[in-house]
């Protein structure tokens, strides 16, 4: 899990920073990585039981963990991702987006993406 959360937050971040207005699309700024680990994000429930509880939720801009309803980008629970952007998906106890925040899934390293360029980034909503 502490895998896949980090992918995820790697996969967010290359979406967020390729959207930025600001970016000059000539200059090859140095990409600066920041790893979370262990972001407590449990779940109750499972094993044939209902799933439920609260999302960890996590804000870029602060780098850290958030209780804000607005102000956060990516959210967890055990295994299910949320983002900030779209609509909800009916999941149990999510947050509702207030965000414009969109995400790709890409198989290989992080290492590996030099752009994102053909990149096709999805917001949550209830049939995603």
């Amino acid at each position: 899990m502490k895998t896949l959360q980090t992918l995820a937050l790697a996969i967010l971040f290359i979406g967020f920073t390729s959207c930025d207005s600001d970016d000059d699309m000539n200059s090859t700024a140095a990409l600066e990585i920041d790893t979370i680990s262990n972001l407590y994000a449990p779940q109750t429930g499972g094993q044939g039981q209902p799933i439920g509880g609260e999302f960890t939720k996590f804000d870029f801009a602060t780098g850290i963990e958030t209780t804000s309803d607005t102000d956060w980008d990516i959210a967890f629970r055990g295994t299910t991702i949320a983002i900030n952007g779209g609509t909800e998906t009916g999941t149990a106890d999510e947050p509702a987006r207030t965000g414009n925040a969109a995400a790709t899934i890409l198989t290989g390293t992080f290492d590996s993406v030099l752009s994102v360029d053909g990149l096709t980034f999805n917001q949550d909503s209830s049939t995603s």
